[in-house]
């Protein structure tokens, strides 16, 4: 959800998942972001219901049973693809959109890995506004860059040290279990990203069919989008 993505927007078949009735995959309008959150809630609740009326208790174990033919399609079962929803700077969203978008959000971290739909948000604004107790409690894994002050670190990873970090490929993690400094290989999105999916696309061998979302009418955890300026605008139910 962000412009950031649009280099990735050859791969949208067969890796991306699109909005129906959206021309593009990558999503950039606020609109959009609210709509796209509430269909990968859809999708979860779906799953769920799946997962249920086999009896499993994740994706791993439900994707086994339809390899081995114990989960038919005529009952309305199918192999479960794995999706990644992944979120730049998500303080842009908190100032637009309504508090309980945080809500919707937070219900896919939290419930979401057992059916196999996976979280990673980034922020660009170290505040406690943005990453509120909610957000904090439902995204357990962390990852900081340089963070320039020590409160800001502890913010993050609820720790110090990300004040002495070196810069933007340096990095430290809090997962759970202790703290691990990490070093990424620093990307050149202009040019190392576009050979990469280049790449990719020359390897497929034949054409897939697009994925789509589940279709929502309305946005239901949505009730207002609000500026920076705290006006406010019809909401989407509207």
């Amino acid at each position: 959800i962000n412009t950031e993505f649009t280099d990735y927007a050859p791969l949208a078949c067969p890796y991306l998942a699109k909005l129906k009735n959206e021309e593009g995959a990558i999503i950039t309008d606020k609109y959009k972001a609210v709509m796209a959150i509430k269909a990968l809630n859809e999708l979860m609740s779906n799953r769920y219901n799946l997962l249920r009326d086999a009896q499993t208790e994740n994706i791993k174990h439900y994707n086994k049973l339809v390899a081995q033919g114990i989960l038919k399609a005529e009952d309305g079962h199918k192999h479960m693809p794995y999706y990644v929803v992944a979120i730049v700077d998500y303080a842009d969203l908190t100032l637009t959109v309504d508090q309980d978008f945080e809500m919707g959000i937070a219900r896919l971290a939290q419930l979401s890995r057992a059916v196999g739909i996976h979280v990673i948000m980034s922020t660009y604004m170290l505040d406690s506004n943005v990453q509120t107790g909610i957000i904090k409690a439902n995204f357990p894994g962390r990852i900081v860059s340089s963070a320039y002050q020590e409160f800001r670190s502890h913010l993050v990873i609820d720790a110090s040290g990300a004040e002495y970090l070196l810069d933007t490929n340096d990095y430290l993690a809090n997962f759970g279990d202790g703290l691990k400094r990490l070093t990424s290989y620093g990307i050149d999105t202009m040019y190392d990203v576009r050979l990469i999916i280049k790449n990719i696309l020359t390897k497929l061998e034949h054409e897939y069919e697009q994925t789509y979302l589940p279709e929502v009418e309305e946005v239901t955890f949505i009730s207002k989008i609000r500026h920076a300026d705290n006006s406010l605008e019809p909401s989407i139910k509207d």
